[in-house]
């Protein structure tokens, strides 16, 4: 070792420091071209050259590091032993100082100092290695501490530029070199005086008060094996060549109110700033000046793109020339001619330099073209240039935090030298924030302005054209529009004068509809943008961002701090639009929430609404307010409105499917944050499956004492076949290895006869036989399928199934997949064909039957046409307000933010055409008796096991009770309503006739059409007209109770996103994550606690005809509720399986939520 030692300091460094030219780059070169590019020795190990070996170790996530530099051991004159470029890659400690970095704001929170640059005293026609770096030094610490060091301190750091370089030959040069001449003094005083300064910037107690810095510290104080010149500022002897002064040293205090421990950290900050911020980057600013120097044709280039130009000049000619790693393994290799094994633990010298010019990768690597297609792969700062710059842990797990400010300040240094700093400072090319986006740019573009509109009122057509403005570059998105692409919109939805619906006095009182974008005042937009934009701060750094009290305050803001879920809203998954619906939807709309409503709350009515403005987006109409009241005020209401407008027009839609660095579950799960006992503890469960990380985002939150997602089933612990083989096998820390879940059929039985689609399964007219088996029943979507954007797969299957429930088949329309029999499937197909259906059915029903059915018609047309047409003192009004109380705010915050194209529900869903699939399945709406006819008698189906469907058996009982209750109520009254045999009453008939305006204003007027003849109606004495009202009145309160809770209990449903969601990509059985947190916290919205069937809602009785009657009546039919609910909470108790979407403790009385 010592004669290896001697020639490493006395025949190696010589040859590095003057060789040809003097360069690192000419020394290595020689080295690998003696060799081919095979392995040759350097010190205490080998070295690699190649391009694929040097690359695949930094991108390798458990690179092995030690206490080694150019294959030898290190000195403690030049690192610590817990320096970072020696901590091995996945360990607890360099993850947590990577963490810490992170949260400090390492390289990341302050500019080029322009202006000290720009007004720096320099000789241009003197370059030298000096004078650069009497420039590099103040500006790269200015940038990584916040304040310039003062003069006398510069000069103290100023010799680290010359001897901390020979750092990189480690302890050998210490012994033999450095230490017996004194010179490794200068060193040691160059980074203790940097330490001494920056401990007393702000910015250094800004970093000691940070809690994952000190958690860091806490955790690994490393003090303990610092030398003590690091403790106390050394005297440095310039005595002579063997001077031994360097052992007596003079020692000064230690700087005060600050611990040892948070001394050695901040060391080994300034160590980084020292060797890579000041020794570095000088070498890259010198290098850009002489290399244009040397050839003014390289001028232009660099005058172009700065920072490409300095990345070229490091692929040829690299700063950070080379990195020890240790073997893993024992390695053989074939070492200068000789077959030899080197044990795990050797060190290699890994060349930078080398593999930047391996011609097996590079076209004329010794040209300098910054344009080169592949300058992306460039190998500097410990990974490849393009995931450095995008800080990607995952491909360049030990980039350097300080990349962004070496290019920047040296950009503009050279620049300084070159004469060219005032015209780049003015193109905005030098300076600026220590971030780049030199690989990562994503796709940038603009619409043209709209065409006029083809129409003034009814429904109008618009126009406009994309044209891309900046093409993406390395990883950056591609743009969601192609160059030249058309997009039309409607315009101007607004009807037509001509039409009146009511004249008063000979006078027509015309709709007053306003288009929400005119209604919507600026100072509203600015409160929903700045909503968004809190949302992210809120998030992402965990403190509320100045004056967002004002948007916040009404919401709970501190409240919304506590257990916060920020350090998991993940950057690859949350773009803009997610955590602005997350902020707005989930946090502010739920988490918001302190107390959950009760009847008691409902308001008696006191206005008549005299034909209140409403909004038409795509088929549906919905008034702006309330006169009720509601859940929310005109004003609030408004808001809503306005933030629903900001989602669709403000934040850019982009689906991310084919995204390298987003929208990727590998991207999230796999990092350590999520592989801790805290996640552990809040998920009740170990951290395996995608759903772990979605259920992770809810769980820390409650609403009024109510987990934010409620999960009625736990699906996976139901019918995740792999279950316990997933959640019981070992795992490593931060690496996640994804196995494909595989769900048992007893799922989709327990889906299609006793949960969210029992209300559409049938029974075949001819059942279909296949391998012995046969097909009885189905439940089909499959005639919804429609175009899908690129890249998902197309929404819409039916499944089959067998007379005892099992599933057979799945069909798209055209194929069937039969999982037995002759051309059955694949177990994978299988699967993947089952949640296919499984998404495709919980999509239909909860667009189709859930938002447009429930909300959007049959509990709209209630509350719209009871506001519209009956008196606040009329007892149907009363009776009507607890059927529809809420409704009118949650309709139209649902129509501004789903039903609309560009929002919430057609990002999350697949569809290329959303406003025409919202048509037609608004079209392909069901009569509204026949819908609920099965329910007053299931004998209708037919079909024994449909019958005992916990839908039709708890559903019927539910129906009857509520029809008896309107039968009942129409009972009390029919003396006042009805003369001569007939309904007489002016207000119960003009609320017929706006139920069927309101309806037919929609075209879907037939959707309230009765039969000719009811079985077993109520005779109500005779009294024509009240017998179809009755039944329609029982249907449309059932549709908006037991109905919606039916197809609107789906948090559990939605929460895995590999048992369904919205949309997925073409042959994965689960869905992108991005789409998937749409999906839940849409899901989310749906499960807000609201008043159920069972409360008491007598007082809407107060003060009106018949008061003491309309009392007992609620009372009695309260009771009656209060029963069913303990019949059915019995059946239920215990039961994993349990139906309750009928149960009345569980049933809204109304559509708000």
């Amino acid at each position: 070792n010592d004669v290896s030692n001697l020639g490493l300091v006395f025949v190696a460094l010589p040859a590095f420091l003057l060789g040809s030219g003097g360069s690192r780059l000419t020394a290595f070169m020689n080295f690998a071209k003696v060799t081919c590019f095979e392995p040759t020795v350097l010190g205490n190990g080998p070295q690699k050259f190649k391009w694929d070996e040097v690359s695949g170790l930094l991108m390798n996530p458990n690179q092995r590091r030690g206490f080694y530099t150019a294959t030898v051991p290190s000195g403690l004159y030049i690192f610590n032993y817990d320096a970072a470029i020696m901590l091995s890659t996945g360990t607890a400690q360099h993850t947590e100082l990577r963490q810490a970095y992170t949260s400090m704001g390492l390289a990341a929170t302050f500019d080029v100092p322009l202006d000290n640059i720009a007004s720096a005293v320099i000789d241009a026609s003197s370059v030298t290695e000096a004078a650069v770096g009497s420039l590099v030094l103040p500006t790269v610490l200015t940038m990584l501490w916040g304040v310039e060091p003062p003069s006398d301190v510069m000069s103290t750091i100023a010799p680290y530029l010359t001897f901390g370089k020979l750092g990189i030959f480690g302890q050998p040069v210490c012994d033999y070199l450095l230490c017996p001449t004194g010179l490794s003094g200068k060193i040691t005083s160059a980074r203790v005086a940097a330490r001494t300064w920056a401990l007393t910037t702000p910015y250094a107690k800004q970093v000691l008060a940070d809690p994952d810095v000190q958690q860091y510290i806490k955790r690994f104080p490393g003090a303990d094996r610092a030398p003590d010149d690091l403790e106390y500022a050394p005297k440095h002897s310039d005595d002579g060549w063997f001077s031994w002064a360097w052992r007596r040293r003079r020692r000064s205090p230690k700087p005060k109110d600050f611990t040892k421990e948070e001394q050695h950290f901040v060391q080994n900050v300034i160590d980084l700033s020292l060797f890579a911020g000041f020794v570095g980057t000088s070498d890259l600013a010198l290098k850009c000046i002489t290399y244009q120097q040397q050839n003014a044709s390289l001028q232009a280039l660099f005058e172009e793109d700065p920072e490409a130009f300095i990345i070229e000049v490091m692929r040829a000619d690299s700063a950070v020339t080379s990195v020890t790693a240790l073997l893993a393994e024992d390695e053989a290799m074939i070492l200068e001619g000789s077959n030899v094994t080197l044990a795990e633990g050797t060190p290699v010298q890994n060349v930078l330099a080398t593999a930047n010019r391996d011609l097996t990768h590079w076209d004329s690597p010794d040209e300098i073209n910054p344009k080169r297609p592949n300058l992306g792969d460039s190998l500097s700062w410990n990974g490849q240039v393009r995931w450095v710059e995008a800080k990607d842990f995952t491909k360049a797990p030990r980039f350097c935090p300080g990349y962004c400010t070496s290019l920047k300040a040296g950009a503009a240094v050279c620049a300084k030298y070159m004469g060219s700093f005032d015209r780049l400072r003015a193109a905005g090319k030098i300076g600026g924030a220590p971030q780049c986006q030199n690989f990562n740019q994503d796709c940038r573009g603009e619409w043209s302005e709209w065409s006029a509109c083809s129409a003034s009122c009814s429904v109008g057509q618009r126009r406009r054209t994309y044209t891309i403005t900046h093409p993406a570059t390395g990883s950056g998105r591609a743009c969601q529009w192609g160059e030249g692409e058309v997009q039309t919109d409607t315009c101007n939805e607004q009807l037509c004068p001509a039409q009146c619906f009511e004249e008063v006095e000979g006078t027509c009182l015309q709709l007053n509809w306003k288009l929400l974008d005119e209604k919507c005042p600026e100072n509203i937009l600015a409160v929903a943008q700045a909503a968004g934009s809190a949302g992210a701060v809120f998030h992402f750094y965990g403190h509320l961002m100045p004056m967002s009290d004002v948007v916040l305050e009404s919401f709970g803001g501190d409240r919304l701090l506590i257990n916060s879920s920020a350090a998991t809203w993940d950057v690859e998954t949350f773009d803009e639009f997610t955590y602005t619906e997350w902020f707005l939807v989930v946090m502010t709309g739920l988490r918001g929430i302190t107390v959950s409503p009760s009847a008691a709350d409902e308001p008696i009515p006191t206005k008549l609404a005299q034909m209140v403005p409403g909004y038409w987006v795509g088929p549906t109409l919905v008034p702006s307010y309330d006169v009720d009241g509601g859940a929310l005020d005109e004003v609030q209401q408004l808001v809503i409105q306005c933030f629903g407008l900001q989602l669709r027009d403000g934040l850019t839609w982009r689906d991310d499917l084919d995204v390298a660095m987003r929208n990727k579950w590998e991207l999230v799960m796999s990092k350590d944050k999520y592989y801790t006992a805290e996640i552990e503890r809040v998920l009740g469960r170990p951290f395996r499956r995608m759903v772990d990380y979605v259920y992770e985002k809810f769980v820390w939150y409650m609403s009024a004492g109510v987990p934010l997602y409620p999960a009625q089933w736990d699906f996976a612990k139901l019918f995740l076949k792999n279950y316990q083989e997933i959640y019981s096998a070992p795992v490593l820390e931060g690496t996640w290895i994804f196995t494909p879940a595989v769900w048992e059929d007893a799922a989709e039985k327990f889906l299609a006869f006793n949960n969210l689609a029992a209300h559409r399964v049938f029974a075949l007219d001819t059942p279909i036989q296949h391998g012995g088996e046969t097909a009885v029943f189905a439940v089909t979507t499959s005639k919804f399928r429609v175009s899908a954007r690129e890249g998902f797969g197309v929404l819409g299957a039916d499944m089959y199934f067998s007379a005892d429930g099992m599933p057979l088949a799945v069909s798209d329309g055209t194929t069937m997949y039969w999982k037995r029999g002759d051309g059955a499937v694949s177990e994978r197909e299988w699967q993947y064909w089952k949640f296919v259906w499984r998404s495709s059915m919980g999509a239909v029903i909860t667009v189709r039957e859930h938002l447009l059915y429930a909300h959007m018609f049959m509990s709209n047309i209630l509350a719209t046409a009871s506001r519209e047409a009956l008196g606040p003192i009329h007892p149907l009004r009363r009776f009507l307000t607890r059927w529809t109380w809420g409704t009118i705010s949650i309709d139209n915050a649902a129509q501004g933010t789903l039903v609309g194209s560009k929002v919430i529900t057609g990002r999350g869903l697949p569809f290329a055409d959303f406003t025409g699939t919202v048509q037609a399945l608004w079209d392909s709406m069901d009569n509204v008796y026949d819908t609920m006819k099965p329910l007053k008698d299931p004998s209708i189906l037919n079909n024994t096991m449909l019958e005992q469907s916990p839908y039709y058996t708890n559903g019927s009982a539910l129906f009857t009770l509520i029809r008896d209750m309107a039968g009942d109520f129409l009972e009390l009254y029919r003396e006042d309503w009805c003369k001569s045999g007939a309904l007489d009453d002016r207000e119960v008939l003009n609320f017929q006739r706006r139920l069927r305006e309101v309806a037919g204003t929609m075209n879907s007027e037939a959707l309230l059409d009765m039969p000719a003849s009811i079985p077993d109606a109520r005779d109500f004495g005779g009294c024509a007209g009240l017998a179809p009202l009755h039944e329609l009145l029982s249907a449309l309160f059932f549709g908006v109770s037991g109905w919606h809770a039916q197809v609107g209990t789906v948090a559990a449903f939605y929460l895995d996103p590999e048992f369904a969601s919205f949309s997925w990509r073409d042959g994965e059985a689960f869905a992108p994550p991005k789409q998937h947190l749409i999906t839940t916290g849409l899901a989310a919205a749906t499960a807000k606690v609201t008043p159920t069937m069972i409360e008491d809602y007598s007082h809407h009785c107060k003060g009106i005809l018949k008061e003491s009657e309309c009392v007992s009546l609620y009372d009695g039919h309260r009771q009656k509720l209060v029963a069913l609910s303990a019949e059915l909470s019995k059946v239920e108790e215990g039961d994993p399986l349990k139906y309750i979407a009928m149960n009345p403790n569980f049933v809204e009385n109304s559509v708000s939520k």
